[in-house]
């Protein structure tokens, strides 16, 4: 044998018990989600999108050789059963929790882990903001900036007399302060609220409220509700025989929601949202690339995607990413100062930055307003369109 070989042969020895003892193992990665109660339709969209990821990782050979798999809790969309399950996480000192996806529920988290962790992150826009530095962080961007975008977009179109109608919970508490500021902007002085309705979410009847919004003759009808509060204001709606606009939350831009309410739609209905939802017509560049990437991934699972998925794919990927550079035993501190630090990262939202203090990281320009087409049973977006650069 030549000596060059005799020394690869001996390295290869030296090496051999190290790769011997290299850790296959599943890396996990939790996930606190309602599967059960009103917020089940959010949490199986977004569960299809991890499972989408999973396939795409792992046929990359998933974090530095480990196979990932995200563990899926159901908090049964209760505040008080995700305290519950993010302070057991949080004994096991775990680095990081994806989740949970409703504002009260994240509401109900952020306290629990925001000074000492681990690392959390809710999939609700409508969540008012994390702390700045804490161990929160939310998907963006926030409706404080996503409503000003859509009242431009409804002064666009002509839309000034504006009917609203938003449930008493902390989403639409946190709404109607987001409106008050926004109305205030200089260049949106001369839209008009013309009715200001509120409900309980769990109502059955909105009669009264549709007809005093009836009665105030608007423009377009922003009703900022998911899940079945949506469909009682659509039933409302219709049953008052309304042909108005309706606009409402990105939390019901679900295929499977809309199809369950096709009989009580009115002509037309928009969505708020953020890019990638589809295919995005003005995205180039690296956003481009990343949608492509998602859309593929989709593909090979066999799911569609929606604003629930979206929300989940980007924070996901970030953590995935995360985990190869910084090692799977990292801590949630580690975890913590490598997001508060990052800067640049191009997913299918936008281009990510955590380093100002927002917790959210993504721009107000990621936000998407969306139509549902009838006819061809899919999405449009309205904007931005294929001429923003």
């Amino acid at each position: 044998m030549s000596f060059p070989k005799v020394i690869a042969a001996l390295v290869a020895l030296a090496l051999w018990p190290r790769l011997a003892a290299a850790d296959t193992t599943p890396f996990e990665v939790n996930v606190i989600l309602p599967i059960t109660g009103s917020g089940a339709f959010s949490g199986d969209a977004a569960v299809h999108g991890l499972k989408a990821m999973e396939l795409m990782v792992n046929s990359q050979g998933g974090i530095n050789g480990r196979p990932l798999k995200f563990v899926v809790l159901d908090d049964g969309t209760n505040p008080q059963t995700v305290v519950q399950l993010t302070n057991q996480l949080a004994a096991k000192h775990v680095a990081v929790i994806i989740g949970p996806s409703t504002s009260q529920e994240c509401a109900a988290a952020f306290p629990v882990i925001e000074e000492n962790g681990p690392v959390a992150w809710c999939l609700s826009p409508a969540v008012k903001a994390p702390k700045p530095g804490s161990y929160a962080f939310a998907i963006g961007p926030a409706y404080a900036d996503q409503l000003p975008f859509d009242m431009r977009y409804f002064k666009s179109r002509g839309f000034r007399n504006i009917g609203i109608i938003v449930a008493t919970d902390t989403t639409g508490q946190d709404f109607d302060k987001t409106l008050d500021v926004t109305m205030a902007q200089p260049d949106l002085r001369d839209m008009k609220i013309v009715a200001h309705e509120h409900f309980n979410a769990a109502d059955i009847s909105v009669a009264a409220q549709i007809a005093r919004i009836k009665a105030a003759n608007p423009d377009v009808i922003i009703a900022y509700t998911t899940g079945t509060p949506f469909a009682t204001l659509l039933r409302g709606i219709k049953d008052a025989g309304l042909q108005t606009p309706v606009f409402t939350s990105g939390g019901n831009l679900n295929k499977t929601l809309v199809h369950q309410y096709a009989s009580i739609l009115p002509p037309e209905v928009l969505f708020n949202g953020a890019r990638g939802v589809i295919p995005d017509p003005a995205a180039t560049g690296k956003m481009k690339t990343a949608q492509n990437t998602f859309f593929d991934a989709l593909k090979k699972a066999g799911t569609e995607s929606n604003y629930s998925l979206l929300g989940v794919w980007d924070p996901a990927m970030i953590i995935v990413d995360a985990f190869r550079q910084l090692g799977t035993d990292a801590t949630a501190q580690q975890l913590h100062d490598y997001l508060e630090k990052l800067k640049g990262w191009t997913g299918v939202m936008g281009t990510f930055d955590f380093t100002s203090g927002n917790q959210r990281g993504v721009p107000v320009d990621a936000t998407a307003i969306f139509r549902w087409n009838a006819a061809t049973s899919d999405w449009e977006q309205v904007a931005p369109t294929a001429r923003r650069r």
